[in-house]
This record gives structure tokens, C-alpha cells and sequence, in this order.
């Protein structure tokens, strides 16, 4: 089976794609025109492939999406578990966290490569919490959420991960390949993130054979 994980930011252009097209730029349009064929391509394939979501895609997606989300995603994905999350209240101890699992924490190079120091911000963040204010809004915290979803692929063990972040994910993950081992995580979500424009092909193959 091929297994499908869907970045939030697939499902959210994708959306906004099929109610009102003029408002996306051109990539943007291509990779939802791209992604329309994968997702034909997944629902009618008896089982073939299936798309993969966390509970993180549900909450980013929140109640504007809601009903596309229950109409186009829930009947054809299964929800996977985040295997590393913060307990900063975004999260219910409902089986969509691991606790650690295989891959949480395998990726933290991605958040602090550039120097960021990324933990001392988010302590800086918690410690400044004003009354009302949640940790999981505020940008540090927001900093790891693209994480989370990268590791709970690689913790499902999916075959792709479709992302139209080509800026803060595709190419940092390309430029920071080459500085870790072909056996690192790093390696092993950059051998299957792809933006749906460069995944269809693939897909077309493997469940057109």
C-alpha cells in the first residue's frame, strides 16, 4: 500500500483551490491542480494507497475547514500519532501522541541548524505567558510544529510527505542533506518530501502498474 502523509498547508491550498482558485498564486494553483489528480488517483484506488493526517493537521486546519475536512479527508485518510509533542495543552492523551516513540526528537536539528536556540525561546515563552495566553500559539512553539508533522511520517513509515513549503521545508531540507549521514532522519524525510507537482508521477506509477 502506498501510504500518503499530507502537510496541513497541502489540504489548506487545496480547499481554498476548490472554492476560489483566483486566490492562490501560480504555484500554488499548479500544486492543487496536482494534488486534485493524487487525490483521484488515492480515493479510487480499492485500497491501493491511502492519505495519512495527525492530530496536528485537524487542529491547523480549525473550524474554517471543518467541513471540507470531514467530507474530502476523514473518509479517505487514517490518523496517525505525533511520536514527541510538548504537554502545552494542544493535546489530548488520546493515543495522538507516543511519548517518544521511534522517531520524536529525530529531528531537531531542523529547528536549531541555523543556530536558533530554539529550547531557550520556548522556556522564554512559557515563563512570559500572559493570563489567557497558550504556549502552542506563540511563534516558537509554532517553529516545531512542521517538525512534528515530518516525524510522524517517518514514525508511520510513510512513503511520501506531500508539502507545498518549498522555502522553510523542502529547501531547508535539501541544503541540510548533505551535512548528516545517509542514515539520519534528516536523509530519510528528504528521500520523501515532495511537493504534489513533483509526487504525481510517482503516484501515477505506482498505482497505474
Amino acid at each position: 500500500m502506498l501510504r500518503i502523509f499530507v502537510d496541513t498547508c497541502v489540504w489548506r491550498h487545496w480547499f481554498t483551490f476548490n472554492m476560489d482558485s483566483a486566490r492562490l498564486s501560480d504555484p500554488l494553483r499548479e500544486h492543487s491542480e496536482s494534488f486534485t489528480s493524487i487525490y483521484r488517483l488515492v480515493t479510487s484506488s480499492s485500497g491501493k494507497a491511502e492519505f495519512l493526517f495527525n492530530a496536528l493537521v485537524q487542529y491547523e486546519l480549525g473550524e474554517k475547514y471543518q467541513n471540507e475536512f470531514n467530507n474530502h479527508v476523514l473518509p479517505f485518510a487514517k490518523k496517525v500519532p505525533i511520536p514527541l509533542s510538548r504537554c502545552d495543552g494542544l493535546y489530548l492523551y488520546d493515543g495522538s501522541i507516543l511519548h517518544g516513540g521511534k522517531m520524536g526528537g529525530s529531528l531537531n536539528e531542523l529547528l536549531t541548524a541555523d543556530g536558533y536556540p530554539q529550547e531557550e525561546n520556548i522556556m522564554r515563552s512559557a515563563a512570559e505567558l500572559g493570563e489567557n495566553e497558550k504556549l502552542f500559539e506563540k511563534s516558537p512553539r509554532k517553529r516545531e510544529f512542521d517538525v512534528e508533522h515530518m516525524e510522524s511520517a517517518l514514525e508511520a513509515e510513510a512513503d511520501l510527505f506531500l508539502t507545498n513549503d518549498e522555502k522553510t521545508i523542502l529547501k531547508r531540507l535539501r541544503n541540510l542533506s548533505e551535512c548528516y549521514k545517509p542514515s539520519h532522519a534528516i536523509n530519510a524525510i528528504h528521500s520523501i518530501a515532495r511537493t504534489p507537482t513533483e509526487a504525481l508521477l510517482c503516484v501515477q506509477k505506482q498505482l497505474n502498474s
